[in-house]
């Protein structure tokens, strides 16, 4: 399985971590509106990502819940009828929660950088670096690090959860 290494904080200011990810060398690659509706499964998370409306991924996931930078396994599949995908997973499996959100992605070394303004929650950002031939575990990690002391993102702004996670606590 593909493995990111992560981390996921509060954010009040997104145009100030855009400008200081931009001041390392980070670019920006596109603005894009997401809808992730998650299902019920035994094990990890899974959910269907529609993306602008025209195009959608199945992405299954194992990551512990934790504020620590952490590994996140990965699969992830080409959807080409989400509406149907949608129907059979809602009546096979159930539907936890449909998390909408914009997200400014940059790109800095191996990381992706999400900036997230999520219906509901609030802003936030979240680092994804990948794990390859690129870059080892321990190079993301020290690239996560860097990325946090360079946005000045505190202990107290981590969060330890999905935006699935935090959607379900506030209803």
């Amino acid at each position: 399985m593909p493995r990111n290494i992560e981390l996921k904080a509060r954010c009040p200011d997104l145009p100030l971590a855009a400008s200081r990810s931009k001041s390392l060398g980070a670019r920006e690659a596109g603005i894009l509106n997401q809808v992730d509706t998650y299902y019920h499964v035994k094990q990890g998370r899974l959910k269907l990502r529609t993306i602008d409306n025209d195009r959608a991924e199945l992405i299954f996931y194992h990551r512990d819940n934790s504020s620590e930078v952490r590994p996140s396994d990965y699969q992830i599949v080409a959807i080409t009828d989400p509406a149907a995908l949608n129907v059979v997973l809602s009546q096979s499996l159930g539907v936890i929660a449909r998390v909408r959100k914009r997200r400014r992605l940059l790109l800095w070394e191996n990381v992706r950088i999400h900036l997230d303004d999520v219906d509901q929650l609030g802003t936030f950002l979240e680092f994804e670096a990948v794990v390859g031939p690129a870059a080892d575990e321990a190079t993301s990690h020290r690239r996560v690090a860097e990325l946090r002391a360079a946005l000045q993102i505190s202990d107290a702004d981590l969060i330890d959860s999905s935006y699935s996670d935090l959607l379900l606590k506030r209803l």
